[in-house]
């Protein structure tokens, strides 16, 4: 982290991702993805395995057309 926005930013991140409703499986990431629920780490694999391999904006609650504004 160079800065205090970054590490605002890394936390606002973390409060969205690991949040009780979305760890629990009553909420979905970003509307995306649920969470597996259990504790069997192939779950986790075939969640991973269904991931894209890039990240896309709406993972982090950006627009679609984001990359444009780079």
């Amino acid at each position: 982290m160079d800065n205090d926005f970054d590490l605002r930013v890394l936390r606002t991140y973390m409060e969205q991702i690991f949040k009780d409703s979305v760890m629990k499986g009553q909420e979905s990431l970003s509307g995306i993805m649920q969470a597996p629920q259990g504790n069997k780490s192939n779950d986790f694999f075939a969640a991973i395995s269904k991931m894209p391999d890039t990240d896309i904006p709406e993972l982090f609650g950006l627009p679609s057309n984001i990359d444009r504004s780079v």
